[in-house]
């Protein structure tokens, strides 16, 4: 099943982000104006495929700039706290301000990238893409995550204090259970995210095992990115 949206008018094919057919003119869809929230977030619950679709066929990409920054935060304190229980190194440890802005900024290429390279590989796939559908609907896949932060993060701070973030003692030495117990909380929902990055690729390219290999790749690549920004903050300094 390819991704595209058959004209019932001239049979013609049409990417699926399309609105009117580019043979006949005709319309193809329901216009969806803007992205809404709420029912995106029910849908990627009920039909990820569906909320996929719907943010494609968005025309205005509504709360990804927040979402980006809520998400490059998230994920740059996880990097962070990674730095610290591993004690990779003194100085992004000592530079958490710093060391955030550098991550959140890494992972914002790193989704640029991906979202690029994307549109590339479904080019070369003869799927007609947008770049802008591609980073809209990866960050979207990340919204386990913005949970994480709104949700757990407030129980992190409440629980240990800093010390789960800087490991200096380590919190799984403080309260032992409640560490494994948010840890696996916190894999349970990076996992959701890495299924919905499979789902939104499939919505995409419609092939599950290519969506597949391709969103370990992109996880790869982004996180290759944030390490990569990371570490040459460590060495210039």
């Amino acid at each position: 099943m390819k991704n595209i949206l058959v004209c019932k008018n001239c049979t013609a094919d049409n990417p699926l982000f399309a609105y009117t057919c580019k043979k006949c003119y005709a319309f193809l869809r329901a216009k969806i104006p803007n992205i809404d929230f709420w029912n995106i977030l029910a849908l990627l619950l009920e039909s990820p495929v569906r909320a996929t679709e719907n943010i494609i066929q968005s025309d205005h990409k509504n709360y990804i700039i927040t979402l980006s920054i809520i998400l490059g935060i998230k994920i740059s304190i996880n990097a962070w706290v990674i730095n610290n229980a591993l004690l990779l190194s003194n100085t992004i440890a000592n530079n958490f301000v710093i060391s955030i802005v550098i991550g959140l900024c890494g992972f914002l290429l790193g989704i640029a990238f991906v979202s690029l390279l994307a549109v590339y590989t479904a080019k070369f796939l003869n799927i007609q893409t947008r770049f802008k559908d591609f980073f809209s609907i990866y960050i979207y896949s990340f919204i386990p995550v913005v949970v994480l932060f709104v949700f757990i993060t407030p129980i992190q701070i409440a629980l240990f204090g800093t010390y789960w973030f800087t490991f200096n003692p380590s919190p799984f030495i403080i309260k032992n259970i409640p560490s494994y117990i948010i840890t696996v909380i916190e894999g349970v929902f990076f996992l959701w995210s890495f299924f919905l990055t499979i789902i939104v690729n499939y919505t995409q390219i419609r092939k599950i095992l290519f969506a597949f290999c391709f969103s370990i790749i992109q996880l790869i690549i982004i996180g290759f990115i944030i390490f990569l920004s990371l570490y040459l903050f460590h060495i210039m300094n």
